[in-house]
This record gives structure tokens, sequence and C-alpha cells, in this order.
């Protein structure tokens, strides 16, 4: 049984599903809203196993909720995600009984095979599990090579929630491989890879056959309207990404949305993109500041190659959204305005902007702590424990001379560019003391720009935004 507590449809719970469910094992899927709710859930389901997804942030959540179950049902915990794959001492806590990291589709069906032969567990895969007081830590396996040997993923484990399937009509998630073959220092992939070093090839792309295959059966079944390609970059294989392009534009004809990397985007792509049904390009902006870009989060992409894939995208009638990261360490507030004029200047749509969150592990946190650039009582409190944010749109730990302007900034670029508010304007408001009031501003220009860009009909919007409300706010 899965625990979450945000209503969006995961990709990695999906194939965990599917792949439990084609080895003879049943799941189900919980959005925890309300406290009696799971124990209502627990007592029609009898699962044998809780399992939770974790990010960086939610640990807390997943303590408390563990705890909460514990204390009436005797249910074993397992835990896999980002948070434990970097951080298995979580599975310390008295409520954790096993830690995932990594790939589970291997893991959890072993685990649960095991249990139902009767048979020992220790040697797993990926998995820390206690037992009798002790913790066996269990090595990394090798990634999943051949990722069409993996069923599709299982969607039906959301079907019980209408306002879901209203939602996701408009923006259908696909994901077409596994890896990113980049090494930006605020990501958990240089890590990621790290764990794997020499298990297998990182980046893995699905046939695209498989691809077409899974889209006609999700369309069929769920008569959605437009799709969200996930993967980081839709462009980095050109053989790959012309032979599914191809096959795109003849068979499927959907309406879609994708992630691009300014270097890698092209005239012709770009054209062919837009012929296929590409409405919408998302890239990695980051920060207008080259030398922060570069030096500091290590991607090397200037700001004239941004300039020219937003020129192509313009050009052939799509929509830009940029993502972009305000409370970089050395950070100025120059360098935070250099961002959003940048992002006015290459004419974006919707520039969708959070705190950074130098998550512990990362480069980027390696280097704030070595430059004592990070509040110490933010990352870990007097348990030590990870305190970090939640939610990436609130706050960030990073030390900064301007940071009350930087934070007031992050909640007003969207909706100064959909207004095209002077500049002297927004100069002036970012200067006024924080408050609750700017970040109202942020959640509303956030919602209507993501209502607006990816077509969601309306009445679904609502639903799924009143399950959603606590996404964008602060844990504390």
């Amino acid at each position: 049984m899965f625990l979450q507590k945000y209503p969006f449809i995961q990709i990695g719970t999906m194939s965990l599903s599917a792949f439990l469910k084609r080895n003879g094992h049943q799941c189900e899927l919980l959005f925890l809203r309300k406290k009696n709710e799971v124990k209502q859930f627990i007592l029609s389901f009898s699962p044998n196993l809780l399992a939770f997804s974790c990010t960086t942030g939610m640990e807390e959540w997943v303590f408390e909720t563990a705890k909460m179950v514990r204390e009436d049902f005797k249910i074993p915990v397992i835990v896999g995600g980002p948070h434990p794959t970097f951080h298995p001492e979580m599975v310390e806590n008295e409520n954790i009984d096993i830690i995932c990291r990594g790939e589970g589709e291997i893991a959890l069906s072993k685990l649960l095979d095991s249990w139902s032969k009767g048979e020992k567990t220790n040697e797993i895969n990926n998995l820390w599990i206690k037992k009798n007081g002790e913790i066996i830590k269990n090595p990394i396996g090798p990634l999943i090579e051949d990722l069409d040997t993996l069923p599709f993923v299982d969607r039906t484990i959301y079907d019980k929630y209408g306002f879901l399937q209203g939602f996701y009509k408009d923006m259908s998630p696909i994901a077409m491989g596994r890896g990113c073959p980049f090494n930006c220092s605020h990501c958990f992939n240089r890590d990621y890879k790290n764990l794997y070093a020499n298990k297998n090839k990182y980046i893995r792309l699905r046939a695209a056959e498989n691809v077409i295959e899974e889209i006609l059966e999700v369309k069929k079944k769920y008569k959605i309207r437009s799709i969200e390609f996930l993967d980081e970059c839709f462009f980095f294989d050109k053989n790959w990404f012309s032979q599914f392009i191809n096959l795109y534009q003849e068979k499927i004809r959907l309406p879609f949305t994708c992630n691009a990397r300014a270097d890698l985007i092209d005239e012709e792509m770009a054209k062919e993109i837009k012929q296929a049904g590409c409405r919408l390009v998302r890239i990695g902006l980051e920060t207008g500041s080259e030398r922060l870009r570069k030096n500091i989060l290590k991607k090397n992409i200037g700001n004239d190659k941004y300039k020219k894939a937003a020129e192509l995208i313009k050009k052939h009638g799509m929509s830009l959204q940029t993502f972009n990261i305000y409370g970089l360490p050395e950070e100025t507030l120059e360098n935070a305005l250099e961002t959003y004029k940048f992002n006015k200047e290459l004419k974006v749509d919707f520039a969708w902007c959070s705190l950074l969150q130098p998550y512990p592990g990362t480069d980027i946190y390696k280097y704030a702590i070595e430059k004592n650039l990070i509040e110490e009582q933010t990352v870990h409190d007097l348990m030590g424990r990870l305190n970090f944010e939640e939610s990436y749109f609130y706050n960030s730990p990073i030390k900064l001379e301007k940071k009350k302007e930087i934070i007031n900034l992050q909640k007003l670029t969207q909706l100064s560019i959909l207004l095209h508010l002077p500049f002297f304007l927004l100069k002036f408001l970012i200067r006024l003391p924080k408050n609750r009031f700017f970040h109202t501003i942020f959640k509303l220009s956030y919602s209507y720009s993501v209502l607006k860009y990816n077509k969601i009909k309306l009445l679904p919007f609502l639903r799924m935004s009143w399950y959603s409300q606590s996404y964008t706010s602060s844990k504390k």
C-alpha cells in the first residue's frame, strides 16, 4: 500500500505498482488528507507493507505518519525515493523498517516474493533492513538496463481520484527514459550516477515504438487531450529523437509539452516538434548571470545559447517556460535582477521561479558549507535531523546580503512578466517587508500560468488546487 501526501501522479509509484502487479502482488494507493483516512483504508485493504516515497523535506511527514499508523497496526514500513537513497540512516527511526536506495522495482518485488514464500530477506540489493536491533546494509544492485522489459506504468492506481483524471487529461505524464547526462551542481543526478558506477548504463531510453504503444494505450483508455513528456532532455539522442518524432506525428497527433536544453535545440528540431504538436518547451535557465550559471551551478551554457533557443521556439509558434532559481550562493540583488531582466528579454511566457534548497550531498551544498554560506541551524535541528523546507517556493537557507529583496523578487517575477510591470515599480515592491500578500500573489500567478499554458480545464484545475493547496507553503 502506497501512502502519498500530495495529489500528483507519480511515475515512480506507477512503475512500482505495475511491476509488482505483474509479479502477482496487489497494490493500492491513498492520498493522506485526514488522519482517520489511513486507518479506515488499512482496515479495508489489510496491507502487509506500507510504502512511502520521500524527497528531502518530507521526512518528518513520513516519520509522523508512520508513527500514527504503528500506534494501531503492526505493519512493516518501507521508504524509497531520493531522500533515503542519499540518507539511508533514516532507517534508524523507530517507525521505519526498511529503506530502498535507488531503483525499487526489483528490490521491492524480491522482498514481497520472499515474504510470500517464507524465505529470508537479508540479502536483497538496494535494501537496508532493520532486524533484531541491527541494520543490514545491502549494496546497490545493477540498474535496469532494458526499460522495454518493464510493463507500462500502472495509471489505474490513481483511478479512484476523479479530479486527477480531469486534471491530467491535459498534461498526461509520459517518461521515455531514465537518467540525465549532465552534472549540474544543484541536482542529485551526479551523486545518483556515482551510486551506480560500473553498474550498467546510466542513461537509458525506451524504444521509440515502446513509448508510442504506451501513449496509444493511454489515449484510448483515458481520452487524454495532451501529453507532458517528463524526461530532462528531449533532444539528447538525435537519432532516437528523429525516429520517435516521426512515429509520434504519424500515430499520435496530440499536443504536447517537453523539456529541452538550450544548447541542443536547432532549427530542424524546433520545426519538427512544432509540426508534431508541441505547444510549449521548458528550458532550465536557472539564472540570468553567466558567472553563477557556469561557476556555481556547473551548467556551461552561455546566454547566447538561450537567446538562440528562445528565438527558435518563438519563431515556430511555441510557448516558452523557463525554470529559474533565486537564492544561489554568492548571488547579489543585481544578479537576481539579471535573471528577471533576461526572462523579459527572452520573451518568456511562464517564468517558473523557485528558491534554492541546497540538499545535503549535492555539490552546491558542499560548496555552500565550505564557503560558510549556509545557515547550519536551518540544515539541522537540535536533534541532528535534516531540517529543510518541504517546499522550494517559500524560503532558502543560503546567506544572502539582500535576502528579503531576492525572496520578494522570486514571488513577483511571474506576475511582473504577465502584467508587464514597469521595472522601477518592481524594484520598489521588492524592497517592501516580506509578507504573506506577496506569497499569495506568487501562488495566484503560478496557478494562472499552469492553467493557461497547459490549457487545463478550469473545474479539474480548481479541484486539484484545493487538494494541493499546501504544496507551495512552508512546513513550519
